[in-house]
């Protein structure tokens, strides 16, 4: 296989760093909106 261009594998490196920046910041907002359902939850099983 051909060696890429090292802008195109710079460019793939870019991506690949910022899915997981992305992937991670969704994990925190799923974990956020978890927990905030557990609370609302827990409220209205006192009510």
């Amino acid at each position: 296989m051909k060696k890429l261009p090292k802008f195109i594998y710079d460019e793939e490196k870019a991506l690949e760093k910022n899915r997981q920046i992305l992937e991670d910041k969704i994990a925190q907002l799923n974990f956020a909106i978890d927990d905030v359902s557990a609370q609302l939850h827990a409220t209205d099983t006192r009510s």
